[in-house]
This record gives C-alpha cells, structure tokens and sequence, in this order.
C-alpha cells in the first residue's frame, strides 16, 4: 500500500503541476451534496482537484456532480462520491495536522484514499509493474508519511532469523 501511495502521490504532484490530469469519464455521473464549509473548500480547490484529473463541477447548493475521476486510479470499482468525499477529508486532515501546501494535501490525500489496500491480491505482471513504477519515482525508499518502504536484509540478519 505505501509503495503504491509513493507512486499516486508523486504522478499527482506532477499533474497538479503541469496542469493536465487526464480523466476517465463516468457512465454515470454521481452528484454530491456537502456541508456548506466542505462545499466552500471544495469550490476553493476546484482548479486543482480538475487538475488531477477529476472532472466535477457545481451542480446546485452545495451540490457537486463528479463526471469523470483520474486515469491514474485505473478501472477499479471506484465510489467517485466516496473518493471525493475521502479528498475533501483528507485534504482538512492533512492541512490541519501537518500544515502541508493545498499542493501537497490534495496530492496525500487523494494518493492515500486511492492505492491500493494492504492484503489485495496482486498477480506477478502486477507486481511487477509496481516495482517498476515504485523505482521510477524520486523517493522510492520512503512512503509519503515519510516511513521505510524497503528494506535491506543482510545474509548475517537472515541467517539469525532461521537459526534454532
């Protein structure tokens, strides 16, 4: 799960950057209705939760409709409501607690809510491909949250732990 986290977060920092998330259109558009301050928020970070990919817009008071999602989430089965609302969620979190950028919160919260979970099945092409992105990005060895994602076992250190 963190290994995919590093992966999302550092393809979402550079899509907020550049601007140019590419979504992946809904057959059926969900609406959302939101407490008048998470509506307020969302409104204020419209600009750059489009730029990950999101395509969503206002749809009413404190209402919201979310036609398409991010690319980089794959064809899953995704509850975009869910997902947004998990944004919007962890975007306050992480604001509030780490007193991170409105870059770097969105890109946390939407890497965290959107990898994929600890103890999902994986197949080896998978697996593979993982390990491959996971290589690719600028920090490979730390997850967001700043914890070890690899580690190094020594022949010593194994050989302590099959001994009798």
């Amino acid at each position: 799960q963190m290994a995919h986290e590093r992966i999302l977060y550092e393809r979402f920092l550079i899509h907020l950057d550049d601007r140019k998330g590419a979504s992946q259109q809904s057959l059926f558009p969900q609406t959302i209705t939101l407490n008048a301050n998470d509506f307020e928020l969302a409104k204020s970070l419209l600009d750059d939760i489009k730029s990950l990919g999101f395509d969503v817009r206002e749809f009413g008071k404190n209402t919201l409709v979310v036609e398409g999602i991010p690319v980089d989430l794959g064809s899953a089965n995704i509850n975009e409501t869910q997902l947004f609302e998990q944004l919007i969620e962890g975007f306050k979190n992480t604001q509030q607690d780490l007193k991170l950028t409105k870059r770097d919160s969105l890109a946390r919260s939407l890497a965290k809510n959107s990898a994929i979970k600890a103890g999902t099945n994986l197949g080896q092409e998978e697996m593979n491909t993982l390990i491959d992105e996971l290589f690719a990005c600028k920090t490979p060895n730390f997850s967001v949250s700043g914890k070890p994602i690899i580690q190094t076992i020594t022949l010593g250190e194994l050989d302590k732990k099959f001994e009798k």
